[in-house]
């Protein structure tokens, strides 16, 4: 066995990231009302750098994708826990599997 990664075992552990980070920035938002949840999602997970690729920590905030990203979790944070995370990552999966 050479340790490597399969495709498909690469895309389940991105899966589960982005699953814990839409968690994670819904529990936060709860904690810290007056922020919102694309915020959250942006300062608080690891989505973006490590899920999504964006290494630069200068991440360029105004990139569409990245945009999008958090207007959608904004749009959905009445959603129950479950809703938000399954929506949130139906919305991301294709840029996820790019």
């Amino acid at each position: 066995m050479s340790g490597k990664k399969t495709l498909a075992e690469h895309r389940e552990y991105i899966e589960a990231l982005a699953r814990i980070s839409f968690h994670f920035a819904r529990r936060l938002k709860n904690k810290s009302p007056e922020k919102p949840v694309g915020e959250m999602l942006r300062d608080h997970t690891p989505l973006f750098y490590h899920a999504l690729n964006y290494l630069d920590y200068q991440t360029r905030w105004d990139n569409p994708d990245c945009r999008r990203i958090m207007a959608d979790a904004d749009e959905r944070e009445h959603l129950s826990a479950q809703e938000f995370e399954d929506k949130m990552y139906s919305a991301i999966r294709e840029l996820v599997i790019a």
